[in-house]
């Protein structure tokens, strides 16, 4: 066991971190520290001279540095200013996802609406369970084929004391729901096969592949979308949809050809078009 000061132990965190390439060092040190050693962020500022077992967070430096996403070592990621269990069987929630909270909101301006929201392709819940935050009489129901994810998106739904407010079901891109929806968002697979290996490690071995894999030309999510989504939606209801860099134009035709209505192609943090919202004409 070897004892060290809590703020030395960080700043030789931040140094390896740095010297592997890792973005933004010190606040992944400190996470990883607050982590390691059950800290709260007020606690790990106020006990910087706390002795700990340095032994303890080398592992797990190890693993990060192997390019481990740190939301996969302690088990959350944060999205729209909202904290969300994470794990290795669902695809971790990103801040360029977040243009589909924006959209949503953009186009339902009535907070207080009873919307019935369907989330295709859950994952961690985030996009159903965060318009459920932002909408408070609204209702969800968050589809997956993963009952691994399902099981991570009800704790997420618990955390955040909506669980009273969503139905967590297994399922595909196909089902179809009796009762049409208000809204239907979807984060699908779009990855084209052939890409797969390039991706980032970060990616490539840590994310669920089905949830990255959208088949040879990445698009096969939105066929099977475009034949759902009229059924599920209400007549003028909404969709938002995430896609990948220059897929817009071959998902707006997909879309059309289903007599779904293309209203805006919307761009994420960085710039790029990354979300479409459209409406149902029946």
């Amino acid at each position: 066991m070897t004892m060290q000061p809590l703020r030395d132990v960080h700043i030789k965190t931040i140094q390896i971190l740095k010297d592997h390439g890792i973005p933004n060092p010190t606040l992944e040190s400190r996470l990883l520290a607050c982590f390691v050693y059950d800290l709260t962020p007020e606690a790990f500022i106020l006990e910087s001279d706390r002795s700990i077992d340095e032994e303890k967070i080398e592992i797990f430096i190890k693993r990060r540095v192997a390019g481990e996403p740190l939301s996969k070592i302690i088990g959350e990621k944060e999205f729209w200013s909202h904290r969300f269990y994470t794990s290795s069987k669902t695809l971790d929630p990103r801040p360029d996802s977040e243009v589909l909270i924006e959209s949503a909101l953009s186009h339902v301006k009535d907070k207080e609406i009873p919307l019935r929201i369907l989330d295709m392709g859950t994952g961690t819940g985030c996009l159903a369970l965060t318009l459920l935050l932002e909408f408070p009489n609204a209702q969800a129901v968050g589809l997956d084929i993963s009952t691994d994810a399902l099981e991570i998106a009800q704790k997420n739904a618990a955390l955040h004391g909506v669980e009273e407010r969503v139905d967590f079901i297994e399922g595909d891109f196909s089902d179809v729901f009796d009762d049409p929806f208000d809204l239907v968002i979807s984060n699908p697979p779009y990855i084209p096969t052939r890409d797969i290996d390039g991706l980032q490690t970060e990616v490539r071995l840590f994310d669920p592949m089905f949830a990255l894999d959208g088949g040879i030309d990445g698009l096969d999510p939105y066929r099977i979308l475009a034949k759902s989504l009229g059924k599920n939606l209400k007549n003028k209801g909404l969709f938002v949809l995430e896609f990948g860099i220059g897929q817009a134009e071959d998902v707006c035709a997909i879309l059309k050809e289903s007599d779904l209505a293309i209203l805006e192609v919307n761009r994420d943090i960085e710039n790029r078009e990354r979300c479409i919202i459209g409406q149902n004409h029946r």
